[in-house]
């Protein structure tokens, strides 16, 4: 890689001026013997004491532009004016990753949900079958039923866990995560009960046969 390389990536970025020898920063007088710099956004020239640093990828991406397929690990160069500018850049960034974590982690979070219904409606309706003495279900597809609810409320646990540890700077964000945090903890306390375990077998089979027991009688007395 060519020593020219990063100041090319640089101007690429936005050109720089050369119609100064005053810092934009302290004023100074900049010649041979104190070298001048550029400002990356502003391009105005700068002294070595008044010049600001970020990563270049942190500042490329902070300006909406394009990554080079291939980038040196090297500073980019700012004045303190438009070292605010990019940081405010970056924050909002930021925000914006936040937004599509939130967005992501709720879309899963709203899918758990929605499967715990199901599968609760469906749990409900085994169980009661099974605890009336019928052989319409299993206690084989009981079982893995209620291992499916299991997890499924594990995954909503974590989910809302992960979406009310995520960073922001917001306090509105911030009470929309716990919100979403204490609502989750609010519904899975509430539906504890669903997760009940079945009968065990023997208990199953001895209502079955009595079950069978009494129709057996109705029918003689019908």
């Amino acid at each position: 890689m060519s020593d020219s390389y990063v100041p090319d990536i640089e101007k690429s970025i936005v050109p720089w001026l050369n119609d100064s020898n005053e810092c934009i920063g302290c004023g100074s007088t900049l010649s041979i013997v104190s070298r001048k710099h550029h400002c990356r956004l502003c391009t105005g020239i700068l002294c070595t004491n008044c010049s600001m640093f970020v990563p270049l990828e942190e500042a490329i991406l902070a300006l909406g532009k394009p990554l080079p397929e291939s980038l040196p690990q090297h500073d980019f160069r700012f004045c303190e004016k438009c070292l605010r500018i990019v940081d405010s850049a970056k924050e909002e960034v930021r925000a914006k990753s936040v937004d599509k974590t939130m967005e992501n982690d709720y879309t899963r979070l709203a899918d758990a949900r929605a499967k715990c219904e199901k599968l609760m409606h469906d749990y409900r309706n085994v169980a009661k079958s099974l605890r009336n003495g019928e052989s319409v279900y299993t206690l084989e597809r009981g079982n893995t039923m209620r291992v499916e609810l299991i997890k499924q409320f594990r995954i909503l646990d974590k989910l809302s866990e992960r979406i009310a540890g995520i960073n922001t700077s917001s306090p509105t964000q911030l009470k929309v995560q716990t919100n979403i945090r204490q609502s989750v903890r609010g519904y899975l306390q509430d539906n504890l009960a669903a997760t009940a375990p079945l009968p065990e077998q023997a208990e199953i089979t001895a209502l079955q046969v009595t079950r069978v027991t009494i129709y057996q009688l109705l029918g003689l007395l019908g």
